[in-house]
């Protein structure tokens, strides 16, 4: 195994910066002038130096959109998939570990966000538009439904 010093030290500051998908990493190798027969050399150096790690990288990425994005389930997990993370148990397993409680208040608080934004405008829809937007960040019907309430709207109808 002969890895090009060049590219393994781009490759591994690309790495250092913060978790990466294998696509990424993959991506970023050809974009280096990775060939293709030494692209398995490098993914496999990358591993064995814990560089490269999936399920560190579906923790850190369902963390972030989570709690900075304020992202629902839905939503990351297309963006994981776009991503090249296709195992569902381990992204079902990561998201069991989310605090139930921080992901119904970010749900509430971009709700709210959205409710005094369209109650400002005199919106006679700002129900329907509300629950199309949280739609919209990933979040489940039931999910809207559960917290809908607290603004003072009754879930049905």
């Amino acid at each position: 195994m002969s890895l090009n010093s060049q590219i393994l030290n781009k490759i591994l500051r690309y790495c250092a910066y913060r978790e990466r998908s294998e696509k990424e990493v993959k991506t970023k190798l050809f974009s280096l002038g990775c060939s293709n027969s030494d692209l398995q050399d490098y993914l496999n150096y990358l591993v064995e130096n814990n560089y490269l790690n999936q399920q560190r990288f579906i923790e850190s990425f369902v963390r972030s959109k989570t709690n900075s994005s304020k992202w629902g389930k839905t939503k990351v997990k297309h963006a994981l998939r776009f991503k090249g993370i296709s195992d569902e148990n381990t992204i079902n397993e990561v998201f069991e570990s989310v605090d139930p409680e921080l992901y119904l208040d970010n749900l509430k608080k971009i709700l709210q966000k959205k409710w005094l934004e369209l109650e400002r405008k005199n919106d006679p829809k700002i129900k329907e538009k509300t629950i199309r937007f949280a739609l919209s960040r990933g979040y489940a019907y039931d999910e809207i439904m559960q917290v809908l309430p607290s603004f003072g709207i009754s879930s049905k109808s």
